[in-house]
């Protein structure tokens, strides 16, 4: 039989033709299976044949249209053909499975089954991760097959399992991260017939709320730790009412200054609490003060701390405009947002006796904006600012700046010498309301907050 050999230069599809002196037309492969270890190589294979065949490659790289396995070369000598196979390294952790199939005419098809091992990683992976401060788990692999133990020196890290044989995932336990400095944690893993590995976990310093009180949840709560049965008589002090957060740790008091010269109306100092958890207080005079505390349980919260504040107030007409919100910084008080000063004086007092009052005040915070009956409209107040002293606990607090009833409302102009009901401050559960028109915005999810910000 007389017949020409033909071949393509692709190496997905080659053509080729083999003399044997039999008539009957055969073909056969010397081996159908390759078993390739991850590295690859160069393997041959003989093919006997009398017939043409193609020969197809379906060793594809996923995705792509290159193969993973080809025809380098081959050579031919009588009926048989040398075929060299090159089979590229398998950087993959999972094994693949491809063919090249022999296609002859009038004989049974064949195929050279090629399986490639994947590549055995071997150390660990990830080396480094970074968590929040509130993260308590974090886990890693460890590869190969290989013995192995890991360690942490840090006694409140648990490892989990801390030894082990081949593949395995590594779980830590720790405690949230209640420092203000970020904590690195390490994990040691020494692998047999290998080198030491480091796993290092960077878990970030504490930031976020030091207390919240979400007004509207707490009503109950509120009415049973505020609320007064009748109206306070020893000055000054708090009556012994606090109102607790709903998140962290703290409190909310209401600081009552001696009356002395104060004349009692309606309401000397009454502390209550609104429908949607406002807690209130009716008769507050000028040296009274809103003290708001948070804390870390017992962890000293370091100088240069920032603090971020949030808070929705209404002040009654018998209030003063001009408020001063304040921290406490080692034993001294700090205006917790810039200051302004003003003028304001006034020639006759609430209780209707003449006066001659003139004086600058500074404060830091203007109730300006009024409601369509020229009440106190509800108003936010918040800022940050950054302590410079160790302390154990942030406390801000909140008190009238001026001496004169509220602008613009019933008592505009008239000095506070006297207790009364309209002498009103509050935080509330309400939304701002609208900034231009003073109308409110019934929805009730506000809240009081203090927290620590990066």
């Amino acid at each position: 039989m007389n017949l020409k050999m033909l071949l393509f230069a692709s190496v997905s599809l080659v053509l080729f033709a083999s003399c044997h002196n039999s008539d009957d037309p055969y073909m056969t492969l010397a081996t159908k299976t390759l078993d390739v270890e991850a590295e690859g190589g160069l393997f041959t294979v003989d093919l006997s044949s009398n017939v043409y065949y193609r020969v197809n490659n379906d060793c594809q790289t996923d995705g792509s249209d290159s193969h993973w396995a080809v025809v380098d070369s081959h050579e031919t000598q009588g009926e048989i053909t040398k075929f060299t196979i090159k089979v590229s390294e398998n950087s993959s952790t999972s094994s693949r499975v491809g063919a090249i199939r022999f296609i002859g005419d009038d004989v049974t098809p064949l195929k050279l089954v090629i399986t490639q091992k994947m590549i055995v990683p071997k150390g660990i992976s990830p080396t480094t991760e970074s968590i929040d401060a509130t993260i308590t788990e974090s886990s890693f692999k460890v590869f190969g097959d290989k013995e192995w133990k890991a360690v942490c020196t840090d006694a409140d890290v648990t490892v989990s399992p801390a030894n082990g044989v081949g593949e395995c995932d590594i779980k830590l336990t720790f405690p949230e991260n209640k420092t203000f400095a970020k904590r690195t944690i390490k994990v040691t893993v020494t692998i047999q017939d290998d080198t030491d590995y480091t796993y290092t976990l960077v878990q970030d310093a504490f930031s976020g709320i030091l207390a919240d009180w979400d007004l509207k949840s707490l009503t109950a709560n509120t009415s049973g730790t505020f609320a007064d049965d009748e109206a306070q008589s020893v000055f000054p002090g708090t009556n012994g009412k606090y109102l607790a957060p709903s998140a962290g740790s703290g409190k909310i008091e209401y600081w009552a200054c001696d009356r002395t010269g104060y004349v009692a109306q309606t309401a000397v100092c009454e502390r209550a609490v609104g429908g949607n958890g406002d807690p209130y207080v009716s008769g507050a005079v000028p040296g009274d003060y809103w003290y708001v505390y948070g804390d870390m349980k017992g962890t000293v919260i370091p100088a240069g701390t920032k603090i971020h504040f949030y808070f929705v107030t209404k002040l009654g007409t018998m209030c003063s405009n001009y408020w001063m919100i304040e921290f406490k910084d080692g034993e001294e008080w700090k205006p917790a947002l810039p200051t302004l000063t003003l003028q304001e004086s006034a020639t006759e007092t609430l209780s209707g006796a003449p006066i001659n009052y003139s004086a600058t005040i500074t404060y830091n915070f203007a109730g300006m904006l009024l409601d369509n009956k020229n009440n106190g409209a509800y108003i936010p107040a918040e800022g940050i600012f950054t302590t410079t002293k160790d302390m154990d606990e942030i406390v801000l607090r909140f008190g009238q700046a001026g001496r004169l009833c509220l602008s613009g409302a019933k008592y505009s102009g008239k000095y506070i010498d006297c207790t009364h009901a309209s002498g009103q401050t509050r935080f509330s559960a309400q939304h701002p309301s609208n900034p231009e028109t003073g109308e409110a915005i019934k929805e009730y999810n506000e809240h009081v907050l203090l927290e620590i910000v990066e």
